[in-house]
């Protein structure tokens, strides 16, 4: 909720029309406020590969139809400055476990609004204290630990990773981002990349390196074997949807 208190959200909410599908109280009081086949409206542009359709915002870059296709939840707090409640997550986890199996979400595309907000930059939900490994630890989203950044590691036949540490702007492509027009707007996807999968590892900063390139590609590596066979075959398929968060 980007810091406000869940009774301002949803009278935001009450008067605009706009916000989430779902809204988790610090309690853990869950409010339904959209329902989850029909989109939530959203005035925020917004960008996830995986979707065929997209356009050129000008001084921005490419936005798509990701709020269309999307089930959000907001969390109250701000993720920042402070953690979230355990009633929340307690509340947050069999909410996400019904919504994936009911839409056939894969892990890939659970993801945070900072993630995919154009410009990037414009918000940094969930913040650093969302624990997303709740999340991978039920299989419900990819994480990356250390045997994942094992520079050395070709285990299970994943491909020789510290050759592919060219271009981290493409592999953040690939993996699904849009990382803007300029160096800022690629420096702020960046930090997100950074402060969901690394931050927990290691405190990296500065230019793209060597982690953040394998680490891309081990996340790419996870999702094409986190899918059923028929999936990975060529055939045109439109997303059903992707589990959005946001404080």
């Amino acid at each position: 909720t980007q810091g406000r208190q869940a009774a301002a959200y949803i009278n935001d909410f009450c008067e605009t029309g706009m916000g989430a599908h779902y809204l988790i109280h610090r309690d853990g009081a869950l409010s339904p406020l959209v329902d989850p086949s029909l989109c939530a409206w959203c005035g925020n542009p917004g960008f996830w590969g995986g979707l065929e359709d997209s356009a050129e915002m000008q001084g921005v870059g490419c936005v798509n139809e990701v709020h269309n296709y999307a089930v959000s939840i907001a969390m109250e707090g701000d993720g920042a400055t402070m953690i979230f409640s355990d009633q929340q997550y307690s509340t947050l986890m069999p909410l996400a476990e019904e919504l994936v199996k009911r839409f056939t979400i894969t892990p890939r595309d659970v993801i945070g609004l900072a993630e995919i907000c154009m410009p990037a930059g414009r918000f940094a939900s969930l913040g650093k204290h969302f624990e997303w490994q709740r999340l991978s630890s039920r299989g419900l989203a990819l994480s990356i630990d250390d045997r994942n950044l094992n520079v050395t590691s070709t285990a299970d036949g994943m491909p020789e990773l510290s050759l592919l540490v060219s271009d981290v702007k493409q592999l953040m492509s690939r993996w699904g981002y849009e990382v803007g027009l300029d160096s800022s707007a690629f420096e702020y996807r960046l930090a997100a990349f950074r402060e969901r999968y690394l931050s927990q590892l290691h405190a990296i900063s500065g230019p793209p390196g060597h982690y953040d390139a394998i680490a891309l590609q081990s996340l790419l590596w996870q999702h094409e074997q986190s899918l059923p066979r028929w999936w990975q075959r060529p055939v045109f398929l439109i997303p059903i949807a992707g589990l959005l968060f946001t404080a």
